[in-house]
């Protein structure tokens, strides 16, 4: 999910502190929505906190606090996520005092999570818009960035693998193919990665396509996937607009799943969708097999269409409020459930609705205040699937029976 930029001003120091402790429940949930945005914060959870040292020697942990979704988790100390995928979490931590940033693994264990620092090369390499992570066996990962090489038409892929802890970078092109008969002339502008089958990532161009690899093959090759064409009110937006504010995809085993959101603005032209409020929207969900060639129209959802069941009698003002600069993303959810997600502004709602019923099922306040710009606001992670065999009591925001997240704030098994 994206934000709309939002200027932070002395008085809103508040946006960088961490949300109220969320209350304890008997264990995790099976995936999480990550924020992106890690909070500095000397409370720790004695069940997630992992140990490590900067670079420069000094020592660092980080804690991980759970909600359950639509409610947002998020790391506390000073990192920002970068990438998650199965029981591994990239993340980098900048310093405002030297000019310095340590990227890490955050690995969930079978008892405590660890926390390992990878040297980076150039640290073009790491970023949430180039790099991802894949698992090697039960100990192991693989750090993989993707730059485009614009005075070879290629592509240079590093790869860093926690067996040998070093980097090998090589120069990979484009393979040809019935979408792209022509690889040199490829603009190309990654905004994520996706995880897909094995060691297969995904890099993402919300607009043009997507690059696929298998980074530890031995002979690496990348593959090309056109995203689906934009829905109609869209298409002018092509190549131009922000495409976070209407587009998302995630990968999951050999599925890749996009969903795009239309917005209605009663026919008047918008230059800057910051500055209007649509009147409705309409979500459409595409799908694409690995060893498909077609996109597959799945579910489709106008605002209007949703409905709201008794458990959210009193907070009816969700909805209206639903489409003012919403922006998607999507979890892939069991029974074959997704989920749409929207933030305004400083204080705005992470809603979750059944695309089978068209039926509002639970709903959760977020601040993306703190986050510049169009920025990813939070990655689906299934990161505390693997906590649930730790020993240490756990922290988790749980739903109540209204449907909105707790906000509870005993916690009493945080230590100081």
């Amino acid at each position: 999910m994206a934000t709309p930029s939002v200027p932070m001003f002395i008085g809103e120091a508040k946006f960088l502190v961490a949300p109220e402790l969320p209350e304890m429940g008997p264990r995790y949930p099976e995936w999480i929505l990550l924020s992106t945005r890690a909070y500095i914060s000397d409370r720790v959870n004695a069940a997630t906190v992992a140990c490590s040292n900067t670079s420069d020697g000094h020592p660092i942990q980080v804690s991980l606090f759970a909600a359950t979704p639509p409610a947002v988790s998020h790391l506390c100390r000073q990192p920002r996520v970068i990438f998650s995928r199965d029981d591994l979490i990239l993340l980098n931590v900048s310093f405002a005092c030297v000019d310095m940033t340590d990227f890490f693994v955050y690995k969930a264990g079978p008892k405590t999570p660890s926390l390992v620092r990878i040297a980076i090369p150039d640290l073009s390499i790491s970023s949430f818009l180039n790099t991802g992570i894949v698992c090697c066996g039960a100990d192991h990962f693989a750090v993989a960035a993707l730059i485009a090489d614009y005075m070879t038409d290629m592509f240079e892929l590093s790869v860093f693998n926690s067996k040998t802890r070093v980097w090998e970078t090589r120069l990979l092109p484009l393979e040809p193919s019935e979408s792209l008969c022509h690889p040199a002339e490829l603009s190309f502008f990654p905004s994520k990665v996706i995880p897909l089958e094995g060691s297969l990532l995904g890099w993402v161009d919300l607009w043009r396509g997507i690059l696929l690899c298998d980074i530890l093959s031995d002979n690496p090759k990348l593959h090309y996937v056109p995203m689906p064409k934009p829905m109609p009110g869209n298409e002018a937006l092509k190549g131009e607009g922000e495409p976070k504010c209407y587009r998302d995809v995630i990968g999951c085993g050999d599925l890749i799943k996009v969903v795009e959101v239309d917005y209605e603005y009663n026919g008047t032209e918008v230059a800057d969708t910051r500055s209007y409020v649509p009147e409705e929207w309409t979500l459409v969900t595409l799908t694409r097999r690995l060893d498909s060639r077609e996109w597959k129209r799945g579910h489709e959802v106008n605002i209007g269409d949703i409905t709201v069941s008794q458990d959210f009698y009193g907070h009816t003002d969700v909805l209206p409020r639903f489409c003012e600069n919403g922006t998607p993303s999507l979890k892939k959810m069991p029974l074959g459930l997704s989920n749409f997600v929207s933030c305004m502004d400083y204080n705005g709602w992470v809603v979750a609705v059944d695309m089978n019923s068209n039926k509002l099922q639970a709903v959760s306040s977020f601040c993306g205040a703190a986050l510049p710009g169009f920025s990813t606001a939070y990655y689906p992670s299934s990161f505390t699937k693997y906590l649930n065999n730790s020993g240490p009591e756990i922290e988790l925001n749980v739903q109540t029976s209204d449907g909105l997240a707790s906000t509870n704030t005993e916690d009493s098994s945080v230590d100081d």
